[in-house]
């Protein structure tokens, strides 16, 4: 599986670090260009957007009109972070005070779910 990460500043260390020992590959970017970049030339299983990405609302549109990449937010504890659910177009939600368990399991379930709709369409 193969993972982009779209969020300001360096990459998160925790959440590479738990995907890393599932097997799965991590890529980061912190810019909007290098974002759509990304997405249309190389293949991902998934996008997962920090919710404070200053360009977030932006890249989640161009990703959904541009690829079939799902699109994950991540999230953190705020109302307004939880609000934002209902306006991006996203697939799912990660806690960033989410456990690497977790984070690993919802990840992997994300990427499943996406292969379930693949092969019934």
């Amino acid at each position: 599986m193969k993972i982009l990460v779209i969020r300001d500043g360096l990459p998160d260390q925790r959440l590479t670090a738990a995907l890393k020992t599932e097997g799965i590959t991590v890529d980061t970017v912190n810019e909007l260009r290098l974002a759509l970049e990304s997405v249309q030339t190389k293949h991902y299983d998934l996008a997962i957007i920090d919710s404070l990405f200053k360009n977030a609302e932006q890249v989640c549109d161009c990703i959904f009109n541009l690829t079939s990449i799902p699109v994950t937010l991540m999230l953190s504890d705020t109302v307004n972070d939880w609000k934002l659910l209902s306006t991006f177009k996203v697939k799912g939600f990660l806690p960033k005070e989410a456990s690497n368990n977790e984070l690993r399991s919802r990840v992997k379930a994300a990427c499943r779910r996406n292969q379930l709709v693949k092969m019934k369409i």
